[in-house]
């Protein structure tokens, strides 16, 4: 257990000396309840048949118009035969963010697989691919330009004077990830891995004859769950994103209290909270039933920047429901991951 422990704390040690900005890809608080959008190779990695997952975040409400995301995930594991090793998953991802005055957002939709082997009792390594398509775009005529100003007041008629080509561009992207876990029992169990994103690097310019390209986006993560009292878990988290030139780093500690461990009536209740380094504190409180979890967090921005938002980054919110079937032991093998 000593190890495990040592193990989280130079992961996260790892991720603070990075340089922390503000990132470019749509981003939770709560990255741990949308797996998909950090590491393709999460994808299947968790105790039941089929997971679904939706995140809601609002960030910036007290500016004039906030930025507005909205995630949904399924995932699902095919189950192993009666002597296998190892096990294939498959899922799928849509994503939505809009933000600003021109409603620029980006719309997508990706749809992936993994497959998982137990390589000891106690470690399982994933490795993941995600395939996404989507489009970004924006709507001028909400945008005000220098060349509309006649001198005493905006004319609309004079026009923006800018010779945009399109104002939506669809593409199509890779996404990668690999996602080491290594678990204990149900309720002590860790998650390393590393995600890599845009990894064709699309188009994202507005003028055709641009060559700008999104730039990839890495994502290292660690999750964990540490029992350490017979209804008390300790949640340690960390995540680091890079998207050069910008960046973002998480860390995050739980304490989550096992309310009712009947079977059938299983309550918990989760809090603590996150540090968006150099950019805003977070609030958290989760409450899980039998399969169901839910989360609500609030970012506290720390910034310069909260003279506009009066320290109010942003609620968020994510709800997560897993379904676990009846297998004939006979035919499959119950699987290992809790």
């Amino acid at each position: 257990m000593k190890r495990v422990i040592n193990a989280i704390f130079f992961f996260l040690a790892f991720i603070i000396i990075q340089i922390p900005v503000s990132g470019q890809d749509l981003h939770f608080s709560q990255y741990y309840n949308s797996p998909l959008n950090i590491n393709p190779g999460m994808i299947g990695v968790f105790n039941g048949d089929m997971r679904f997952a939706g995140n809601y975040r609002n960030q910036w409400e007290t500016v004039s118009v906030p930025y507005t995301t909205f995630s949904a995930a399924f995932d699902t594991r095919i189950p192993m035969k009666k002597d296998a090793k190892g096990f294939f998953s498959y899922g799928a991802l849509f994503d939505y963010d809009v933000a600003g005055d021109g409603d620029f957002g980006i719309i997508q939709l990706g749809i992936g697989g993994s497959y998982t082997r137990q390589v000891s009792r106690k470690n399982f390594l994933s490795i993941g691919l995600l395939l996404n398509a989507g489009q970004w775009g924006y709507d001028q005529k909400n945008l005000l330009f220098d060349n509309a100003w006649n001198g005493d007041a905006i004319d609309p008629n004079l026009g923006s004077g800018e010779s945009f080509t399109r104002d939506n561009i669809f593409y199509a992207d890779m996404n990668i990830g690999i996602n080491w876990r290594w678990q204990e029992s149900k309720r002590t169990k860790v998650d390393f891995g590393i995600g890599a994103y845009h990894l064709n690097g699309p188009n994202k310019s507005f003028y055709e004859e641009s060559g700008l390209n999104v730039p990839r986006r890495y994502a290292l993560h660690v999750i964990s769950s540490i029992k350490v009292a017979n209804k008390l878990d300790v949640l340690l988290s960390g995540v680091g994103q890079y998207q050069n030139p910008y960046a973002e780093i998480l860390l995050g500690i739980m304490g989550k209290i096992h309310l009712s461990q009947q079977k059938g009536k299983e309550v918990a209740l989760s809090l603590g909270g996150s540090l968006r380094l150099s950019d805003a504190l977070v609030p958290v409180i989760a409450l899980d039933y039998n399969s169901w979890h839910v989360g609500f967090s609030y970012d506290i921005n720390t910034t310069p920047f909260q003279i506009a938002t009066e320290r109010r980054g942003g609620p968020e919110i994510s709800v997560v429901y897993i379904i676990n079937k009846v297998h004939p032991l006979d035919e499959v093998k119950v699987c290992p991951i809790y």
